[in-house]
């Protein structure tokens, strides 16, 4: 790439015609599930931002006419970077953490759940340091065919996910 970054990559293309398939995420609405009982000892809580981007791989891609709406051309091969964000989400041992509840049309968005693929993320079980690690999955178109930076996140910037959980008072 013209800023010296050197990725490695399968020589075939991509092609998402919509951003549900370049997300991977299915759409439709989330409900919450009958079996969940959130109770008094339960908090909702949220918590914007990340704590690390790590890379998980990268693709060569084309799009459909919907990426034309972020300023991209469809006509046009990308680069494009699938990342792991990481959120430490804050928490006394007294309290579990469980993801919170989203649609694909939330005005503050978040990645893929890598267990459902659906939006959302993934906890841990354990709280290390007083902190769960939450993570999602998400895009970045890095550059175009011709080594130009592009920097796109999809679906949002990770500095604006918005982390939505319940913590739920555990009982020993």
């Amino acid at each position: 790439m013209k800023d010296g970054m050197i990725l490695y990559t399968q020589e075939d293309v991509c092609n998402y015609e919509s951003a549900n398939s370049f997300l991977n995420a299915e759409n439709n609405f989330r409900k919450k599930p009958e079996d969940v009982v959130i109770n008094q000892d339960s908090k909702k809580d949220s918590i914007y931002g990340y704590d690390e981007i790590l890379s998980v791989s990268w693709e060569r891609a084309k799009f459909g006419k919907w990426i034309e709406k972020y300023n991209l051309d469809k006509k046009k091969t990308y680069f494009v970077q699938t990342i792991k964000v990481i959120k430490l989400i804050p928490s006394s041992g007294e309290y579990a953490l469980t993801e919170g509840f989203y649609n694909d049309y939330n005005k503050d968005s978040i990645g893929v759940n890598l267990n459902t693929g659906k939006r959302g993320f993934i906890v841990s079980s354990s709280n290390t340091n007083g902190r769960y690690e939450a993570y999602t999955i998400m895009k970045k178109i890095g550059y175009d065919d011709n080594g130009n930076s592009v920097g796109f996140y999809y679906p949002i910037k990770p500095s604006k996910i918005k982390w939505k959980y319940f913590k739920i008072k555990t009982i020993w």
